[in-house]
């Protein structure tokens, strides 16, 4: 899984199998300027390499806030 040092920081935080806020996920990048559409590129890009290893990062909404969490499919999609 060929990952950028970003993407690979973001799935640090994901990886405890909790929602985190878009805020957290922020802090991964190195640029303090950066806002929430810096991150989406990340995370449409993980979410492409997670699928094919039937994982995903989902959006869930918790008490009307946007949350992101790492899960892993539990009925894989069946080959083409």
């Amino acid at each position: 899984m060929s990952l950028s040092p970003t993407q690979r920081k973001i799935l640090e935080v994901l990886g405890d199998g909790k929602a985190h806020t878009a805020d957290e996920l922020k802090d991964c990048i190195a640029d303090p300027l950066a806002d929430y559409s810096n991150v989406k590129p990340h995370l449409s890009h993980l979410r492409i390499t997670l699928r094919k290893q039937d994982e995903d990062i989902l959006c869930v909404w918790i008490r009307r806030q946007r949350l992101y969490q790492w899960v892993r499919l539990l009925l894989p999609k069946p080959p083409a």
